[in-house]
């Protein structure tokens, strides 16, 4: 039992973001993998969402690290509160998290993940005398519109890319026809 209990332990520390978490890349990239599989056996949609918080350096360069660290638990808390078991949260990297979604049409994840953008732009946050609001992007793909692992994570970044560029705190879905010049985020 001791052993399971190490085994365990050292599982979460190779797959989870400390701070939120939320699975880390790793853990992404075989969730990827596996939900691609499970897609092409039942044929159901798999969508991907890429969130990134907008201003994010401004948070921590004005409010402060531990001000930032609070935003990006509250999202993925908020995250997790808001997900089905069946889903899957990911810190990508700084302030970027992805969130795989499965046996829902990347339509229905956009409704959603717009909702959620709306209500966590709400949210308060304090830091010291300060009080400010926090809000992010997001960019929505899914199978089997883009057929690989590779290609659907792109195009889920193209199409944060395109939300940020337009203006941020928006979500934006990503289409066949996305090999629009945009470098990903």
């Amino acid at each position: 039992r001791q052993l399971e209990t190490k085994n365990r332990e050292l599982e979460e520390l190779l797959t989870k973001d400390p701070l939120t978490r939320a699975g880390n890349r790793t853990a992404l990239e075989n969730a990827l993998i596996r939900v691609k599989n499970q897609h092409l056996r039942h044929n159901t949609p798999v969508t991907v969402l890429m969130l990134d918080l907008d201003h994010f350096k401004k948070i921590n360069d004005t409010e402060g690290h531990t001000a930032g660290d609070k935003v990006l638990k509250r999202l993925a808390d908020l995250l997790r509160a808001r997900l089905r078991a069946t889903d899957s949260l990911f810190r990508y990297g700084g302030e970027e998290f992805v969130v795989l979604l499965k046996g829902v049409s990347d339509a229905r994840a956009s409704e959603l993940i717009d909702a959620l953008r709306h209500d966590f732009a709400q949210v308060d946050f304090h830091a010291g005398g300060a009080r400010f609001r926090c809000t992010f992007s997001a960019g929505v793909s899914s199978f089997p519109t883009h057929p690989s692992t590779e290609s659907l994570r792109l195009s889920a970044d193209q199409a944060l890319y395109r939300a940020k560029h337009q203006g941020r705190n928006q979500v934006i879905t990503s289409t066949e026809q996305d090999d629009d010049g945009f470098p990903t985020a």
